[in-house]
């Protein structure tokens, strides 16, 4: 509540502990045009079966002067192949992003900054971990399987880490293995002759 009342100059902390998330559209949404917030902390957080993001803080280059830590996250499906905007992008595990457009231009008030994400479980999510114009972010430990039976049509790439417009990033400990829902087509060792 602090947070969403705080103007751009009055800055406060947020900590989630210890919370499970089931069925909802999406877990934890910040969008950039609340308040300003010092400090976050989201741990031992628990995701089931999401249509849009388990975790979404989005154009918060104005936040996080003190650092933003999301750990020890377990994430078990999240499917925006329904979502109710067609491509639409929903289906992220944790998406972190700072102020757009991304590119050699982009001024240092445009990046969100002071991130760590780590000791992330993921299962059933396309997307685990997206960053855009992150600076100072750091991404470790995150074992995810990225599938793409899930969150179809949404726009999404099949991945673990994505990190779009960064710098000054460490990645460190990431893996799994990617699960795809391509068709096997069972081809015989000896082809068979005619009769």
């Amino acid at each position: 509540e602090r947070a969403a009342a705080a103007s751009t100059t009055d800055a406060g902390t947020f900590h989630m502990e210890g919370c499970v998330f089931r069925g909802g559209y999406f877990g934890i949404l910040q969008q950039g045009s609340g308040g300003k917030i010092d400090r976050m902390i989201l741990r031992n957080l628990t995701f089931f079966e999401m249509q849009g993001d388990a975790i979404e803080l989005n154009v918060i280059q104005n936040c996080f002067d003190d650092g933003c830590v999301i750990e020890n996250i377990t994430i078990f499906e999240i499917d925006g192949s329904n979502a109710p905007i067609p491509t639409s992008n929903w289906g992220i595990g944790i998406g972190v992003a700072g102020k757009g457009p991304y590119g050699w231009g982009a001024t240092e008030d445009q990046y969100c900054k002071n991130i760590t994400i780590r000791n992330v479980y993921a299962d059933r999510v396309r997307q685990v971990v997206h960053v855009e114009v992150g600076r100072k972010i750091v991404v470790e430990n995150i074992h995810a399987d990225p599938c793409n039976k899930v969150s179809v049509g949404t726009g999404l790439s099949l991945g673990t880490v994505f990190m779009y417009g960064c710098k000054e990033f460490v990645i460190n400990g990431v893996y799994g293995e990617p699960d795809l829902a391509t068709e096997r087509i069972e081809y015989p060792l000896v082809p068979e002759t005619p009769n």
